[in-house]
């Protein structure tokens, strides 16, 4: 069956539904990683690139307090939207599927929320429009995560796999060459660019790929008390996810430590100028996203080979 023939049905679905609920594949392979790209240009480009120098723009210097206000409202906003939103998905149910209106929506509003954030006039207004920034887009994330367990089959989980990290660490990747090849857009033009981004990627999504209809699918009721116990996994019952989850926590604190505050550690600690610090900070986090493409692309064929 040839690659665009290819379609999945819901599990558990009868055999009317199974019908109305059949989509092709083929889109996904471009617009799942055209998605993750985008989706990560912003993460890179907006906290390691924009907000770092809207706060020196704000404060006159290298401010290392105030930029970790803006980030630390940012990050709580982040770790709040991407469970409550992805649970808000899970449990939509329209002709248009459960994500595709959620990432629509959210690329809407964190668009209108980077500009509002590029208009900031002080460092508390931009910290509130970072953390509006960081919760609607992790609902756009968190709808888009789901995309690959909902509609890929499992054989194909794998390729869907390394479509994400490709996309993601070409994300970082072009993310950082924008403030290379383009320095002027390290100001109000790189917000507008990141909303124009986000915004045209989901409509892309959501025409290229449509999503099946979910209003036959069904809904357990909510319960809170249910929905916070989801966030606690036992590391001495399950050890192996506890190993797993402490790595993936101490890697990304490794990563943010040092992204969070290169801009800044550039010009406090190597004496370089704001421009020539913005320059070099986007090589190396360029070279950075590199290597990681490399590497994804290599641990998934590695992964692939050894699951046979």
């Amino acid at each position: 069956m040839a690659l665009n023939d290819e379609a999945v049905t819901a599990p558990g679905t009868t055999r009317s539904a199974a019908a109305r609920a059949r989509y092709r594949l083929g889109p996904l392979y471009a617009t799942v990683p055209l998605a993750n790209l985008v989706l990560f240009t912003i993460w890179t480009a907006v906290p390691s690139f924009l907000l770092p120098v809207q706060v020196q723009k704000l404060t006159g210097s290298t401010d290392v307090a105030a930029l970790g206000l803006a980030s630390t409202l940012g990050t709580i906003a982040a770790t709040i939207g991407n469970p409550v939103l992805g649970q808000l998905s899970d449990r939509t149910r329209s002709r248009f599927g459960r994500r595709t209106p959620w990432l629509v929506v959210c690329a809407l509003g964190g668009g209108a929320a980077l500009l509002l954030q590029s208009a900031a006039p002080s460092i508390t207004v931009l910290g509130i429009a970072y953390a509006a920034t960081s919760l609607i887009i992790n609902g756009f994330q968190a709808a888009l995560t789901a995309v690959v367990p909902d509609r890929f089959p499992e054989h194909k989980i794998n390729l869907a796999s390394a479509l994400v990290g490709v996309g993601l660490n070409a994300g970082v990747l072009a993310g950082s060459l924008i403030f290379v090849w383009l320095p002027d857009f390290a100001g109000s033009k790189g917000y507008y660019l990141m909303a124009a981004l986000i915004v045209t990627t989901a409509v892309i999504f959501a025409l290229a790929s449509p999503d099946a209809d979910s209003r036959h699918l069904p809904r357990e009721p909510f319960r809170l008390g249910r929905f916070l116990a989801k966030f606690w996994i036992s590391p001495r019952k399950h050890p192996d996810f506890g190993w797993v989850f402490l790595a993936r926590v101490l890697l990304m604190l490794g990563y943010f430590l040092v992204f969070a505050s290169f801009f800044y550690a550039l010009q406090d600690y190597a004496g370089f100028s704001a421009d020539k610090a913005l320059a070099t900070a986007g090589t190396l986090f360029a070279v950075n996203g590199a290597a990681s493409v490399v590497g994804s692309m290599v641990a998934a064929r590695s992964r692939t080979v050894l699951t046979g």
